[in-house]
């Protein structure tokens, strides 16, 4: 898959297959072709601005990108244009420049999404050579790289999490040139995004994410203007994800406002029981649709040993969760760390071993490449146990622990559930309520590590993480944008797990021309009148 931050891996036959369908037009592509030319005509007469769209490359996104198209045409006279990326390498490159020709071209010329936004050779612009060359040699840090900002835009966060995705690596090296070349793009990109912006009236930014310098300067630059900008491609959840602001300019939604929001609603004693019941689903190995990235429950019968994952002894238990070394770990306000093998090397090094028995499970869905990570912890911490990643949450809270910690996981509200202290390192999720520990210091978070099973202060009240639950996942998804959490499910054309079966399109057609899809309008509408407006 082409991008910045999507990298192949040769033995991921799946993958390949997948971009191998978009990359060859199926029949069924043709015909929609034919379809959307004759379906979907702009009049420029009309035209009042843009609706500005990125490309992804899995037919369900595209068919999605169809409807926001045709829809925000009719009710706001917006012409759909297209952001085109070029990532590194020249395949990326000539796939960029030739992309009207090719097939994701195609199919999205063929509803009028045509080339607006596009990043050329930005590794090797001249014109930002000499800048980024002074930015990078001033580096002294990666504090200094977080909190790097260009023209008042920041854009030190996407760089640092580019660099991980791109090279698979688990942290930044401040001598690396490639560190230059991104950080070289990421002011050439930030460039061409205001210039687009100062030509072309664009009023409306649609996103499959808002993560990496790749869309997540374009979702800055706009929002900074003033711009309505959604994140809309997630493929778990409400398709409506949430809105990038000025003063919120992160995809993941703002977590703060949960108790203020909860203590306006009615009926919080139903909405906490649906909460309940959720959480217990969870808890027997449903991955609901909140967690539907998860290949396989954490909590599932199929992963279970039978043999006792703990030792015996007279010492506290704690586990530790890792992330994934490269997926994107600034997605919150503030990390303690500055990425997530920071954070293990430190609490490795730091902890008191005579006084606990210190397990590590590895994350279940980490990128490929975490592996050769875990095996180098291993060796150099040999004090610290390693735990299969596939050993079932449900085993683990059957044998009892005194401690868990993560940065930002979903096991700060799990396991907390279940009685048991979670620590966490920084911003996250639970951030707004009491029942995980949250450090905010590395002198902090050491002290809060060698408290455990002594003064560790943590309370947990089980109905705060219910309604932390309600909010995060059902208020989100059911009432912060009514009408959006089934925004596509009046068609089976758009079920998420079909997204690359080129069949899609016919079905989509066909639902379509029987007007399948007049349920969308009133739908989208909620959403325009309250959002976009």
């Amino acid at each position: 898959m082409w991008g910045y931050y999507q990298k192949m891996s040769s033995d991921n036959k799946l993958l390949f297959n997948q971009l191998k369908s978009l990359l060859f037009l199926p029949p069924q592509a043709k015909h929609f072709i034919k379809w959307a030319k004759s379906t979907f005509k702009f009049s420029g007469n009309k035209i009042q601005g843009e609706l500005l769209l990125d490309v992804k490359p899995n037919f369900r996104y595209i068919l999605q990108s169809v409807l926001f198209s045709d829809y925000f045409y009719r009710v706001a006279s917006l012409k759909p244009k297209l952001i085109v990326p070029c990532g590194e390498g020249f395949a990326s490159k000539v796939r960029s420049i030739f992309f009207n020709v090719t097939p994701l071209g195609r199919l999205h010329r063929s509803f009028g999404a045509t080339s607006g936004l596009r990043y050329f050779n930005i590794s090797f612009s001249s014109k930002f050579k000499k800048e980024s060359m002074k930015i990078f040699s001033e580096l002294e840090n990666k504090r200094d790289l977080l909190n790097l900002h260009f023209e008042d835009i920041p854009i030190g966060d996407l760089i640092y999490d580019s660099y991980l995705r791109v090279y698979s690596v688990t942290t930044v090296d401040l001598k690396d040139m490639r560190l230059k070349n991104l950080i070289c793009s990421a002011l050439e990109i930030v460039q061409r995004c205001k210039n687009y912006l100062n030509t072309h009236d664009v009023k409306l930014v649609l996103l499959s994410h808002a993560v990496y310098i790749e869309y997540g300067l374009i979702a800055r630059c706009a929002a900074f203007r003033g711009i309505d900008v959604y994140v809309v491609g997630h493929i778990w959840g409400t398709p409506i994800r949430g809105k990038i602001t000025k003063d919120h300019f992160l995809q993941t939604v703002d977590h703060y406002q949960y108790p203020t929001i909860f203590n306006s609603l009615a009926n919080k004693e139903n909405r906490l029981e649906s909460a309940k019941i959720m959480l217990k689903n969870r808890f027997t190995g449903v991955i609901d649709s909140s967690i539907a990235y998860m290949k396989n429950s954490a909590y599932g019968e199929n992963n279970k040993s039978d043999k006792n994952i703990f030792l015996k002894s007279d010492k506290k238990r704690i586990l530790i969760m890792l992330h994934c070394f490269f997926d994107s770990p600034h997605i919150y306000k503030s990390m303690v760390f500055e990425d997530f093998y920071e954070w293990i090397y430190f609490t490795l090094s730091k902890i008191d071993y005579q006084s606990y028995d210190v397990y590590v499970k590895p994350h279940p869905n980490g990128l490929v490449g975490n592996e050769p990570i875990i095996r180098d912890l291993e060796q150099n911490f040999k004090l610290a146990k390693f735990i299969d990643k596939q050993v079932s949450n449900s085993q683990i809270l059957k044998e009892s622990l005194d401690c868990v910690i993560t940065v930002c996981g979903t096991v700060g509200h799990e396991f907390a559930y279940h009685d048991i202290p979670v620590i966490t390192a920084g911003d996250n999720p639970h951030s707004a309520y009491n029942f995980c520990k949250e450090a905010k210091t590395k002198e902090e978070y050491l002290n809060l590590v060698n408290s455990v099973g002594g003064s560790l202060p943590i309370e947990i009240n089980k109905s705060e993480i219910e309604e932390f639950f309600y909010m995060h996942y059902l208020y989100v998804e059911d009432e912060a944008i009514k009408g959006a959490s089934d925004l596509f499910k009046c068609s089976a054309s758009m079920d998420k797990s079909r997204q690359y079966d080129p069949e899609i399109l016919s079905e989509f057609t066909a639902d379509f021309d029987k007007s399948i899809f007049k349920e969308f309008d009133s739908k989208a509408q909620i959403i325009f009148d309250n959002f976009c407006s």
